[in-house]
């Protein structure tokens, strides 16, 4: 208890100094108050940083290096593009509004074929330039090429054309229910199962999943007189465990034995063993 207690002092005070805001704050272009570590002022160094999560307040880290016994403060991106929280979860991590791509076999009235073996739970990209990139536009996608023309084309012409095909969704979760998920993607609602050994991967931007033990690569800069203290730009998290609660099973209980007929005695019945 002693032990937690001090590592939480160490990195409550610590961080202290990347969340405090100085007196010498200027506001940027879009109003918004910056400090010395919103925007570097002076001399600055790129650093890159390997290690492993011991902790966490607001939106820094204390990053630890087992090789170099070399320990950083880690201020998180403000950008969302700028971070990636990768690994693997179990059906339970799964909440409505969550953003989710997958493949599936569908037949032409729109119905599943198959339980979904594999999904993904991304954060989307910052739209640049009025355009998504394929991979993030929602939407139900013929998955050979992402085309219609491309799957035709790659489909002999004496070969009678199949009712199934695989398809990419993507789009919101928008209900979970006994493995059942209802996907809004683009203007179409794609309800289909998930396998009960279904594999889910994380891409996301949310660090708040982040746990002590997590592996961390971060890029970003520092001053020359506080190596220790980054201001990240790309942050990239490997979980260690995956994430969602573990349900367990209720023990199944077992008769102890067929119920006693009418008209027996009481050492007449069956014994359970």
């Amino acid at each position: 208890m002693r032990i937690r207690k001090t590592l939480y002092q160490v990195v409550t005070g610590a961080a202290s100094l990347l969340l405090a805001v100085p007196a010498a704050a200027q506001f940027g272009a879009d109003g918004t108050q910056e400090d010395m570590w919103t925007r570097p002022r002076g001399n600055t160094e790129t650093v890159q940083v390997l290690g492993k999560v011991l902790g966490m307040q607001g939106n820094v880290l204390q990053v630890a290096n087992a090789d170099t016994k070399q320990q950083w403060l880690i201020k998180m991106p403000q950008e969302t593009s700028g971070i990636h929280l990768l690994g693997t979860a179990r059906p339970t991590f799964l909440q409505p509004g969550m953003m989710v791509r997958f493949s599936g076999l569908f037949d032409s009235k729109g119905n599943s074929r198959a339980p979904i073996e594999k999904l993904e739970i991304f954060t989307p990209l910052p739209v640049k330039e009025g355009m998504l990139a394929e991979t993030q536009q929602f939407g139900v996608f013929p998955e050979a090429g992402f085309g219609v023309q491309f799957l035709q084309e790659s489909q002999p012409a004496n070969q009678p054309k199949s009712d199934v095909a695989s398809y990419v969704v993507v789009g919101q979760l928008r209900g979970l229910r006994k493995g059942e998920i209802l996907v809004a993607a683009g203007p179409a609602l794609v309800r289909t199962t998930l396998s009960e050994k279904a594999e889910i991967l994380l891409d996301i931007a949310d660090y708040r999943w982040v746990r002590a033990g997590d592996e961390i690569e971060a890029n970003g800069w520092s001053y020359p007189h506080l190596k220790t203290h980054v201001v990240a730009t790309r942050v990239t998290i490997r979980t260690k465990e995956p994430l969602g609660p573990v349900v367990e099973e209720k023990p199944v209980k077992k008769p102890l034995g067929k119920p006693a007929k009418p008209g027996t005695k009481p050492g007449d019945e069956d014994l359970p063993f």
